[in-house]
Parts: structure tokens; sequence; C-alpha cells
């Protein structure tokens, strides 16, 4: 969440169901940050990530320069 801009908001909707089930585990949510892409490296930036998924998640950020 450190990569998100000043001011965001993060909404995490769990246990939506009246079924009982386990808690969504809180630690499954983190996941490292591998790059920031504006609009213009989109593609590139995902043809990337599929070549190395373990190595962290693409972050879009349209207004990014």
């Amino acid at each position: 969440m450190s990569a998100m801009p000043e001011n965001s908001v993060v909404v995490v909707y769990d246990m939506l169901s009246p079924e009982p089930r386990n808690e969504t585990d809180p630690t499954s949510l983190i996941f490292e940050l591998r790059r920031r892409l504006n609009l213009d490296d989109v593609v590139e930036g995902l043809v990337e990530y599929r070549a190395n998924m373990t190595q962290g998640k693409p972050l879009i950020l349209p207004h990014l320069r």
C-alpha cells in the first residue's frame, strides 16, 4: 500500500456471504511491487510480468509521467 498515492483508499470486501467460512488471512492481501507503469508502458510491463510472475506485481498508474 506504500505504492498508492497519498489519500488513497483501499476497500477489502470479505465475509459477504451469510454462510460461515474461514476468515481471510490478511497476509494474503500483501504483494511485492516490482514496477510502476504509466499507460505508455502497460503492454511492455505486462509482458515482462507474465515472464516473471514470481518477482512482483506491476502497478498501473495512469497519471504517472
